[in-house]
């Protein structure tokens, strides 16, 4: 006997079909997957973005901070320098000046000497061994004048002097005379404690 069946003899037969597993696999469940997933990618791109840009931020902040710095330093050793150079000059100047010009040592040492009280008594002058030479031909005490005795020094610029006694002293230096007048120019207020 054969197993086979005939369809004329069976009437109440349905073609197989393969049976539905899971949720319904209509449409309307994958385009809400779609967005979902579509909404999350979007809100994590955008956090990612603004951290990005935050760091970005932060960086260029610094770049142009350190690029500021320098040119701030910059324009204060530009400031330094030229002001070194300026004194350099005027130390110059002035040297050339005091060779040319012998009537300003001796108004340094009638300036220095007029600080000086009228009734001091053992007055050192102290001077460049070619300005000693010049006051002593030049300038004599005056009977108002306290007297003093010249002390050559080779240390002392010329141009400059000194003057000591047993309760005084004068710092007429050309050294201290250029220092305050360049500090009065930079407004450092050092210099103003000095004498001369």
């Amino acid at each position: 006997m054969s197993d086979v069946v005939r369809r004329d003899r069976v009437t109440n037969c349905r073609p197989w079909e393969a049976p539905r597993v899971g949720k319904d696999s209509s449409s309307s469940g994958a385009a809400g997957a779609y967005e979902d997933g579509f909404a999350r990618g979007h809100a994590d791109g955008l956090e990612a973005a603004r951290n990005t840009l935050t760091e970005l931020t932060a960086r260029l902040t610094d770049i142009l901070a350190a690029l500021r710095n320098p040119l701030d330093a910059a324009d204060d050793k530009v400031i330094e320098q030229l002001t070194s150079l300026t004194i350099a000059i005027a130390k110059r100047l002035v040297r050339r000046e005091l060779r040319t010009n012998r009537s300003e040592v001796v108004a340094v040492v009638r300036n220095a000497l007029a600080v000086l009280p009228v009734e001091l008594r053992d007055v050192r002058l102290h001077l460049h061994p070619d300005d000693a030479k010049l006051i002593s031909e030049t300038l004599v005490p005056a009977q108002a004048e306290a007297a003093w005795c010249i002390v050559e020094d080779p240390v002392i610029t010329r141009g400059g002097c000194r003057i000591s006694s047993p309760t005084s002293q004068v710092d007429a230096t050309m050294q201290t005379r250029l220092d305050r007048v360049i500090n009065t120019m930079l407004g450092d207020d050092r210099g103003e404690d000095a004498e001369l």
